[in-house]
């Protein structure tokens, strides 16, 4: 199993470490494990509950997002590619 590290998922989510850590306290989202000196980790399976999408074939997480106006569009069109080469790369 892929664990991710918070600079990871927050690349992959497009959210702030702030953020991640806020969902670790709020119960939103909890680390798979924390390492002795403090590090978060998540699991491919703690993302996809997230994203609440399930794996596809090649076990790679599938999401979608919505925008409400065309700069929003562009930006996170850029974002995903960008997401979606790093993770193909695995």
């Amino acid at each position: 199993m892929k664990y991710y590290t918070i600079h990871e998922m927050t690349e992959i989510l497009g959210v702030t470490a702030q953020t991640l850590r806020n969902w670790d306290k709020s119960g939103k989202l909890k680390p798979h494990h924390t390492s002795p000196n403090g590090y978060r980790y998540y699991s491919e399976d703690d993302l996809n509950r997230l994203l609440n999408k399930p794996v596809n074939k090649q076990g790679k997480t599938v999401g979608y997002c919505h925008v409400s106006y065309p700069k929003q569009k562009k930006e996170k069109t850029q974002i995903t590619a960008s997401n979606i080469k790093k993770i193909s790369k695995e």
